[in-house]
C-alpha cells in the first residue's frame, strides 16, 4: 500500500512519536499511563435485580 512520508505526534502532549521517509503507511499500537486512561465505568445492575 502506498503512503507518504511523514511523522506521528502524539494527541496529548504532542511530542514527535516517530517520523519516517519511505512512502509507507504506519500502524501505532496506542499504550498509556494508568493515570492518562479512562476511568472504568461499573456496570448498572439488571432490571430484574431492580424488581
Amino acid at each position: 500500500m502506498k503512503g507518504k512520508p511523514g511523522q506521528e505526534n502524539c494527541g496529548m502532549c504532542g511530542a514527535v512519536l516517530a517520523q519516517w521517509h519511505e512512502p509507507g503507511l504506519k500502524a501505532f499500537r496506542l499504550v498509556m499511563a494508568a493515570e492518562h486512561r479512562y476511568a472504568r465505568v461499573p456496570v448498572p445492575p439488571s432490571p430484574a435485580a431492580a424488581v
